[in-house]
């Protein structure tokens, strides 16, 4: 397990919520097509909502808050599913698999294809959080955070 200045916080509220909706709209695609059951979140990880879609039984989409304190790095780690990420505030430097480290800041999303390698990931300010809505698209059971050795490792984190 890892240690960082990172944090889950708690929800989103609705005006920054709004800001992230094409993005959500674009995760939730046929989700709204179909009966979805709306699970109860886990909000003392930073969980905002949590959605079993009837169309895709095997699978579960998790949005998450994530707030990254002055000056945080969290370490290298996996993800074991579709993972996209919305800044909505500040500037953050990220690498995912062989990319190169990137800068992003605010309207910005990133792309993390399913056991990709993510480097590292840094808030590039020493005074301002930065804040990213995280859309998780997971088959259920599965954590939503993985270590970086061996993409098989068991996950350590938000267990669906």
């Amino acid at each position: 397990m890892f240690t960082s200045k990172f944090t889950f916080s708690r929800p989103v509220p609705k005006l920054i919520f709004g800001a992230g909706a094409i993005l959500t709209a674009f995760a939730l695609g046929a989700v709204y097509a179909s009966p979805t059951r709306v699970v109860r979140p886990d909000k003392s990880s930073g969980e905002i909502i949590r959605l079993l879609p009837e169309d895709m039984p095997e699978h579960v989409i998790r949005i998450f808050e994530l707030t990254s304190k002055p000056g945080g790095i969290m370490g290298a780690h996996r993800h074991p599913g579709h993972t996209l990420l919305y800044i909505v505030s500040g500037n953050i430097e990220t690498q995912v698999g062989d990319g190169p480290l990137t800068q992003y800041g605010a309207g910005d999303i990133i792309y993390e294809p399913p056991r990709a390698l993510h480097a590292t990931f840094r808030n590039l300010s020493e005074t301002e959080p930065a804040r990213s809505l995280v859309i998780f698209i997971n088959k259920r059971g599965e954590d939503v955070l993985l270590p970086a050795g061996d993409d098989n490792d068991a996950g350590t984190h938000a267990r669906d």
